[in-house]
Protein backbone atom coordinates (compact mmCIF):
# COMPACT_ATOMS: atom_id res chain seq x y z
CA UNK A 1 0.00 0.00 0.00
CA UNK A 2 1.43 3.65 -0.87
CA UNK A 3 2.08 5.80 2.54
CA UNK A 4 -0.16 8.73 3.48
CA UNK A 5 1.46 11.27 1.26
CA UNK A 6 2.79 14.53 2.97
CA UNK A 7 2.87 18.02 1.51
CA UNK A 8 6.48 17.18 0.75
CA UNK A 9 5.55 13.94 -0.53
CA UNK A 10 2.76 15.10 -2.83
CA UNK A 11 5.43 17.67 -4.23
CA UNK A 12 7.64 14.56 -4.90
CA UNK A 13 4.96 12.80 -6.88
CA UNK A 14 4.16 15.42 -9.18
CA UNK A 15 8.01 16.64 -9.42
CA UNK A 16 8.49 12.90 -10.32
CA UNK A 17 5.58 13.49 -13.13
CA UNK A 18 7.11 16.33 -14.38
CA UNK A 19 10.34 14.48 -14.55
CA UNK A 20 8.60 11.86 -16.50
CA UNK A 21 6.96 14.48 -19.02
CA UNK A 22 9.88 16.18 -19.54
CA UNK A 23 11.95 12.54 -20.53
CA UNK A 24 9.13 12.29 -22.95
CA UNK A 25 9.27 15.11 -24.79
CA UNK A 26 13.06 14.91 -24.91
CA UNK A 27 12.91 11.17 -26.34
CA UNK A 28 9.88 12.24 -29.12
CA UNK A 29 11.87 15.66 -29.76
CA UNK A 30 15.60 13.58 -30.45
CA UNK A 31 13.98 10.71 -31.80
CA UNK A 32 15.77 7.99 -30.27
CA UNK A 33 12.93 6.48 -28.39
CA UNK A 34 10.66 3.70 -29.80
CA UNK A 35 7.07 3.86 -30.17
CA UNK A 36 7.06 1.33 -27.49
CA UNK A 37 9.51 2.46 -25.69
CA UNK A 38 6.59 5.80 -25.72
CA UNK A 39 4.00 4.07 -24.71
CA UNK A 40 5.89 2.71 -21.44
CA UNK A 41 6.75 5.69 -20.46
CA UNK A 42 3.15 7.17 -20.79
CA UNK A 43 1.96 4.51 -18.70
CA UNK A 44 4.67 5.31 -16.24
CA UNK A 45 3.44 9.13 -16.23
CA UNK A 46 -0.05 7.99 -16.04
CA UNK A 47 0.01 5.67 -13.16
CA UNK A 48 2.35 8.30 -11.65
CA UNK A 49 -0.48 10.66 -11.84
CA UNK A 50 -2.79 8.07 -10.90
CA UNK A 51 -1.14 7.69 -7.74
CA UNK A 52 -0.81 11.06 -6.56
CA UNK A 53 -4.73 11.83 -7.69
CA UNK A 54 -5.77 8.49 -5.59
CA UNK A 55 -3.78 9.82 -2.61
CA UNK A 56 -5.12 13.59 -2.59
CA UNK A 57 -9.00 12.07 -2.40
CA UNK A 58 -8.55 8.90 -0.11
CA UNK A 59 -6.56 11.37 2.48
CA UNK A 60 -8.63 14.54 1.49
CA UNK A 61 -10.35 15.07 4.38
CA UNK A 62 -7.54 14.15 7.32
CA UNK A 63 -4.68 15.74 5.11
CA UNK A 64 -6.94 19.22 4.38
CA UNK A 65 -8.17 19.23 7.96
CA UNK A 66 -4.44 19.53 9.24
CA UNK A 67 -3.42 21.67 6.54
CA UNK A 68 -5.93 24.04 8.00
CA UNK A 69 -5.27 23.44 11.43
CA UNK A 70 -1.63 24.50 10.71
CA UNK A 71 -2.54 27.47 8.57
CA UNK A 72 -4.87 28.87 11.33
CA UNK A 73 -2.15 28.40 13.90
CA UNK A 74 0.16 30.50 11.81
CA UNK A 75 -2.48 32.85 11.60
CA UNK A 76 -3.22 33.28 15.10
CA UNK A 77 0.37 33.45 15.85
CA UNK A 78 0.99 36.41 12.96
CA UNK A 79 -2.42 38.00 13.72
CA UNK A 80 -0.69 38.50 17.35
CA UNK A 81 2.84 39.17 16.68
CA UNK A 82 1.08 42.36 14.42
CA UNK A 83 -0.81 42.94 17.01
CA UNK A 84 1.85 43.36 19.64
CA UNK A 85 3.27 45.39 16.86
CA UNK A 86 0.48 48.06 16.39
CA UNK A 87 0.78 48.39 20.05
CA UNK A 88 4.35 48.75 20.42
CA UNK A 89 3.89 50.98 17.44
CA UNK A 90 1.25 53.05 18.70
CA UNK A 91 3.84 53.54 22.05
CA UNK A 92 6.74 54.43 20.18
CA UNK A 93 4.45 57.18 17.99
CA UNK A 94 2.75 58.53 21.29
CA UNK A 95 6.50 59.00 22.36
CA UNK A 96 7.58 61.12 19.63
CA UNK A 97 4.84 63.08 19.51
CA UNK A 98 6.09 63.88 22.96
CA UNK A 99 9.05 64.38 22.52
CA UNK A 100 8.19 66.98 19.43
CA UNK A 101 6.18 68.92 21.30
CA UNK A 102 8.68 69.05 24.06
CA UNK A 103 11.43 69.88 21.30
CA UNK A 104 8.49 72.51 20.06
CA UNK A 105 8.32 73.91 23.69
CA UNK A 106 12.41 74.42 24.01
CA UNK A 107 12.24 75.68 20.45
CA UNK A 108 10.25 78.19 21.08
CA UNK A 109 11.62 78.95 24.34
CA UNK A 110 15.18 79.28 22.91
CA UNK A 111 13.77 81.42 20.01
CA UNK A 112 12.33 83.91 22.96
CA UNK A 113 16.31 83.48 24.41
CA UNK A 114 17.45 84.47 21.08
CA UNK A 115 15.20 87.71 20.69
CA UNK A 116 16.24 88.42 23.84
CA UNK A 117 19.91 88.17 23.68
CA UNK A 118 19.75 90.17 20.17
CA UNK A 119 17.93 92.89 22.05
CA UNK A 120 20.51 93.26 24.29
CA UNK A 121 23.44 93.27 21.92
CA UNK A 122 21.45 96.02 20.31
CA UNK A 123 21.14 98.35 23.15
CA UNK A 124 24.53 97.47 24.33
CA UNK A 125 25.60 98.55 20.62
CA UNK A 126 23.81 101.34 21.24
CA UNK A 127 24.47 102.59 24.61
CA UNK A 128 28.57 102.05 23.51
CA UNK A 129 28.04 104.07 20.58
CA UNK A 130 26.29 106.88 23.23
CA UNK A 131 28.90 106.70 25.74
CA UNK A 132 31.67 106.88 23.05
CA UNK A 133 30.53 110.15 21.90
CA UNK A 134 30.12 111.20 25.28
CA UNK A 135 33.63 110.33 26.76
CA UNK A 136 34.60 111.93 22.77
CA UNK A 137 32.69 114.96 24.19
CA UNK A 138 34.40 115.72 27.52
CA UNK A 139 37.69 114.62 25.84
CA UNK A 140 36.98 117.43 23.48
CA UNK A 141 35.83 119.71 26.86
CA UNK A 142 38.72 118.93 28.50
CA UNK A 143 41.32 119.63 25.62
CA UNK A 144 39.67 122.96 25.03
CA UNK A 145 39.70 123.97 28.86
CA UNK A 146 42.91 123.24 29.23
CA UNK A 147 44.27 124.75 26.02
CA UNK A 148 42.25 127.78 26.25
CA UNK A 149 40.65 128.70 29.09
CA UNK A 150 43.25 128.40 31.95
CA UNK A 151 44.49 131.73 33.00
CA UNK A 152 47.89 132.75 31.96
CA UNK A 153 48.68 134.50 35.79
CA UNK A 154 47.47 130.46 36.98
CA UNK A 155 50.19 128.93 38.82
CA UNK A 156 49.63 126.09 36.77
CA UNK A 157 50.51 128.15 33.67
CA UNK A 158 53.53 129.93 34.70
CA UNK A 159 53.20 132.51 33.11
CA UNK A 160 52.83 130.21 29.44
CA UNK A 161 50.30 129.95 27.27
CA UNK A 162 49.81 126.15 25.75
CA UNK A 163 46.76 126.88 23.75
CA UNK A 164 47.93 126.38 20.74
CA UNK A 165 51.24 124.70 21.18
CA UNK A 166 49.73 120.92 20.78
CA UNK A 167 48.35 121.27 17.35
CA UNK A 168 50.51 124.46 15.66
CA UNK A 169 53.87 122.78 16.19
CA UNK A 170 54.79 125.91 17.29
CA UNK A 171 56.67 126.56 20.77
CA UNK A 172 54.89 127.62 23.76
CA UNK A 173 54.51 131.42 24.26
CA UNK A 174 55.27 132.95 26.97
CA UNK A 175 53.31 136.05 28.15
CA UNK A 176 54.18 137.94 30.62
CA UNK A 177 51.33 138.73 33.44
CA UNK A 178 50.07 141.75 32.53
CA UNK A 179 51.52 142.35 29.26
CA UNK A 180 49.67 142.00 25.80
CA UNK A 181 52.61 141.23 23.68
CA UNK A 182 54.18 137.44 22.65
CA UNK A 183 57.80 136.96 23.89
CA UNK A 184 58.88 133.88 21.83
CA UNK A 185 61.24 131.75 24.10
CA UNK A 186 65.11 132.30 24.18
CA UNK A 187 65.75 128.61 23.25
Amino acid sequence: MIPLVTELGLAALITAAGSSIAALIGSLVQGMKTRAEVEQMRGHVTAAMETAQHELTHNHGSSMKDASTRTEGKVDRLSDAVEANTELTRGVVAEQDRQATRLHALETGLGGIRDDVRQIHRSSDSEHGTLRDDISQIRDDVRAIQGRCRPRDSPACGGWDYRDHETSGQPPIFRAPGRDDDIQEDT
